[in-house]
């Protein structure tokens, strides 16, 4: 058990720490979870709580919305 921790702890700082936004969606199009360059990419304060919102409600960049779509 400590050793799947560890692991989630490595990957989290990982995701945290690059310079490329990363948005993890379910079928809906809901986010399951971002990392700060994208929350800085899409103007989402830090505290505010995006879980399970549409990206479609939280964006209009044609690109990022063309590119969830494929």
């Amino acid at each position: 058990m400590e050793l799947l921790k560890e692991e989630k702890d490595t990957i989290t700082t990982v995701l945290e720490n690059m310079q490329e936004g990363l948005i993890l969606l379910d079928h809906d199009k809901r986010i399951l979870s971002l990392n700060q360059s994208a929350r800085h990419f899409l103007h989402i304060e830090q505290t505010a709580d995006v879980q399970r919102k549409n990206i479609v409600s939280l964006t209009r960049n044609a690109d990022l919305l063309l590119a969830v779509d494929h």
